[in-house]
């Protein structure tokens, strides 16, 4: 079961953790409900032999929920819970013109427990004002049922009232159960990003970097590094004290943001060193951008008598490298502008490599 849930949300890995939980849940709920068909389909069949419109509709429903997992695995979270719900609140619509209540209650339940295992607010005020009604009606309707066969009494209005208010009270339970479970998971998610996140600039720390570029790699995406630090800032500390450093290090975050597009990402490797994930870029276009940052650091105004420059280093990740190597090699450009006079771009590079960084 493990192996099926990381399969269908492994996309979400580098979600926050509430859309994660809340894709592996759905994932849960959605395999639960296949089980549990499969199971009912296998004892109607050996109990009351061998029925071709039950093997259909049961083969239909599950691909419906089959399908709902495959949305789920291309991204589309939102999309598949809004289908699972719209289609039980349907399906229990239906259900108003049949008198079997069984049937009726089981699913009412499935879609109330659709809503808690998928933790989404919004969805329980549309259960509690369609359910509640489609009760009701359908407990009318077997009174007048039973009326009209001479069966209707006191106790059938008392039972119908009892049978209403349990199924309200379990919804609210529901809603309580929710209630719990987002605010464990908001929790969770707090603590997760104090772990992962720089206190001073607010940025992603060397921990949640580690998980990235796993995450990258395991993909075989196209993506560079550029780790880069200011230049002389311990001198910038010891002249001005660390008030100073600490603003210009907020400056520099804020400069940086405004030049990186939204699929980079950017990291407090420690200290005053920095490095941008540059997603989907080739060399040549992470060295554009390292030059683009470079530029706009060197033209910010910090407020002291000299301006603040920055030393940058390029490495392009390759097949099978380990995020060790990758680091390393940009490392050692970034040592490389150091030793060449730093405020420049350096990559580790070759004759062939210098024409491509050109186009």
């Amino acid at each position: 079961m493990r192996n099926i849930i990381k399969y269908f949300t492994y996309a979400y890995y580098d979600e926050k953790l509430y859309k994660r939980k809340k894709a592996e849940y759905s994932v849960t709920f959605i395999c639960l409900i296949l089980l549990v068909m499969l199971v009912i389909l296998s004892t109607e069949l050996i109990v009351e032999g061998f029925s071709a419109y039950k093997v259909i509709q049961t083969i239909l429903f599950m691909f419906i929920f089959i399908t709902l997992l495959f949305l789920i695995r291309a991204k589309k979270l939102e999309l598949a819970i809004n289908i699972l719900i719209i289609s039980g609140i349907f399906r229990c619509g239906i259900l108003y013109f049949y008198t079997d209540a069984f049937q009726f209650y089981t699913t009412s339940l499935l879609i109330v427990l659709s809503a808690g295992v998928v933790h989404v607010r919004r969805y329980q005020l549309y259960i509690i004002f369609t359910v509640f009604p489609i009760v009701f009606l359908v407990k009318i309707k077997l009174y007048i049922i039973k009326a009209t066969q001479g069966f209707a009494n006191t106790h059938t209005v008392l039972q119908s009232f009892y049978t209403t208010c349990i199924l309200v009270v379990f919804i609210f339970m529901v809603h309580c159960l929710v209630q719990i479970i987002n605010r464990e998971i908001q929790a969770s998610e707090d603590l997760e990003w104090l772990a992962n996140t720089d206190a001073l600039t607010g940025l992603y720390n060397r921990r949640k970097l580690e998980d990235m570029l796993e995450t990258s790699m395991r993909t075989n995406r196209t993506f560079s590094v550029i780790l880069f630090d200011i230049d002389h800032f311990k001198h910038i500390n010891d002249k001005y004290g660390h008030k100073t450093g600490d603003k210009i290090l907020k400056t520099i975050v804020h400069t940086v943001k405004r030049n990186i597009s939204e699929d980079d990402i950017f990291f407090r490797w420690g200290g005053d060193e920095f490095i941008i994930l540059a997603n989907h870029a080739r060399l040549n276009q992470a060295f554009r951008l390292a030059e683009k940052v470079r530029t706009s650091i060197l033209a910010e105004n910090v407020g002291l008598k000299n301006p603040v420059t920055i030393s940058l280093g390029i490495a392009e990740y390759h097949e099978d490298e380990t995020s060790e190597h990758l680091i390393a090699q940009a490392d050692e450009a970034l040592y490389c502008a150091k030793e060449n006079g730093r405020n420049r771009t350096e990559v580790l590079h070759d004759i062939d490599q210098l024409d491509f960084l050109m186009k």
